[in-house]
């Protein structure tokens, strides 16, 4: 029988997830003024592109997909 496998990507993604739950997020965002608290999320632009970080379980989406908005700034086809 095959082993299921997870990727260390995926696993650390996880632990970081878990990392930020336990964080306080006011003094995240006292550290980070760029973080803005909205839609369940805490935001930041990175190089032009939106993220968010979720409050309710630590994962990280790019809100521009979320959006069906064009990507700009792909990592090797900046636009």
């Amino acid at each position: 029988m095959a082993e299921e496998r997870t990727s260390n990507y995926i696993k650390l993604c996880d632990e970081w997830a878990e990392k930020f739950l336990q964080m306080e997020k006011k003094e995240l965002m006292n550290r980070l003024p760029e973080l803005k608290e909205e839609d369940g999320y805490l935001k930041i632009t990175h190089f032009g592109v939106p993220f968010g970080i979720r409050l309710d379980n630590g994962r990280i989406d790019r809100l521009a997909e979320l959006a069906g908005l064009p990507l700009k700034g792909k990592a090797f086809g900046m636009s």
